[in-house]
């Protein structure tokens, strides 16, 4: 139950990227909102869970991106991996570590992203476009990729302790005066 919400988290975040985010939140529209989920899932949700999540929504996103078949899921899978071996480092429980993760995890996937551009490219590139590009998106997520963990953080926290406090199902309700 638990993959199924956080592929529902992930499939909301999704959804939400493509309705035009440019048109009220600039410094959002400039990066991939899933990478903030994934440092998410990798420092706050179990290895298991989060690791089928972040593959399902990185296929997901291969097949809704029209791109090579490959460039989502394996980004996805190596920010997952840097950000799971992040806490042996440095305590996660930090904004400007969630901060600098996000840059990190935005940058890694714009020089992914434009290295698949350059190699598939018939005329050469232009840096500076890129250049310009990348350096607005790794700010976006600096800026504006915390708050999306601590989102994340908080409506998962509320679920957690409404799920303990639920009974399961096939229990019967207390007795009255016993509760």
């Amino acid at each position: 139950m638990n993959i199924i919400i956080l592929i529902f988290f992930g499939l909301v975040l999704a959804v939400f990227q493509t309705v035009h985010p440019p048109l009220y939140l600039p410094f959002i529209c400039c990066y991939d909102l899933l990478i903030p989920y994934m440092i998410f899932c990798a420092f706050f949700r179990p290895l298991g869970q989060s690791l089928v999540a972040a593959l399902v929504l990185g296929g997901m996103m291969d097949s809704l991106s029209g791109g090579p078949f490959g460039a989502y899921m394996s980004t996805y899978f190596w920010i997952f991996a840097a950000a799971v071996g992040l806490p042996r480092i440095l305590k996660v429980n930090r904004v400007l570590v969630w901060c600098l993760a996000c840059a990190g995890g935005v940058l890694a996937q714009e020089i992914l992203f434009g290295g698949l551009f350059w190699a598939s490219a018939q005329a050469g590139p232009d840096f500076l476009d890129m250049g310009h590009g990348m350096s607005r998106g790794v700010l976006g997520a600096a800026v504006s990729g915390w708050f999306i963990i601590w989102a994340l953080c908080k409506a998962c926290g509320r679920w957690d302790g409404w799920k303990k406090r639920s009974r399961p199902l096939g229990e019967p309700l207390p007795a009255k005066g016993m509760e």
